[in-house]
């Protein structure tokens, strides 16, 4: 939000934000074992990226996913500056 008013523009939250949804998008794209993702309201504002994985993947796998994922939104910086803090979870 900060970042928002700093730059005069409006502010979104992370989890309604067209950018940051893009790049989720693009984040996930070279993830196979990744069906989507959907974004919602974490815990203290934080963006929750809740993930469809393909079934039965060791917790091992699943923490390398994300892992890279998290990784691949920190090179944006603008999607940086756009997210206070991500959370990920898993869908059912």
């Amino acid at each position: 939000m900060v970042w928002a008013l700093a730059m005069n523009r409006t502010w979104l939250p992370a989890h309604e934000d067209e950018h940051v949804q893009s790049a989720v998008d693009q984040a996930i794209s070279d993830e196979s074992d990744v069906f989507g993702a959907t974004l919602g309201l974490g815990q203290r504002s934080a963006l929750q990226i809740a993930l469809t994985l393909k079934p039965n993947l060791a917790s091992e796998q699943i923490q390398q996913i994300v892992t890279r994922i998290g990784e691949r939104l920190a090179t944006d910086g603008e999607v940086r500056a756009r997210i206070d803090a991500i959370s990920f979870k898993l869908n059912d």
